[in-house]
């Protein structure tokens, strides 16, 4: 049975390098977390904290940024693409080479992870 990790913070820090205002990224993807996604062999990494959906990749596994944000953001963004998201199964394309990792996080993925 595939795992998805669920949370409001992103695990890792990569996805706030997009911030405007990079102080707020103290409070997403600690130490702590940056390495459950190989760790325990996911399949998928849901979040929503940033307000920035979209989709990315780190180490070969999906990070599904999903928040809706708020309708301010909407008026200066547009609405955000489908307000509901597949996560698995996953139909979409494999992870781009060149998004396959980066930072603390861009460790060779363990086989096989243990919970």
């Amino acid at each position: 049975i595939p795992l998805v990790l669920a949370g409001h913070w992103p695990l890792v820090r990569e996805p706030t390098s997009v911030m405007w205002y990079p102080e707020f990224a103290q409070w997403c993807g600690t130490e702590l977390t940056a390495d459950w996604h190989r760790r325990f062999n996911v399949a998928a990494v849901v979040y929503g904290h940033l307000h920035i959906p979209r989709t990315t990749w780190y180490d070969g596994v999906r990070f599904e940024e999903v928040s809706i944000g708020y309708p301010r953001e909407w008026r200066e963004r547009g609405h955000p693409r489908g307000l509901l998201r597949q996560i698995l199964p996953y139909e979409g394309e494999p992870a781009p080479p060149e998004q396959t990792g980066a930072g603390p996080s861009a460790q060779p993925r363990t086989p096989g992870g243990t919970l």
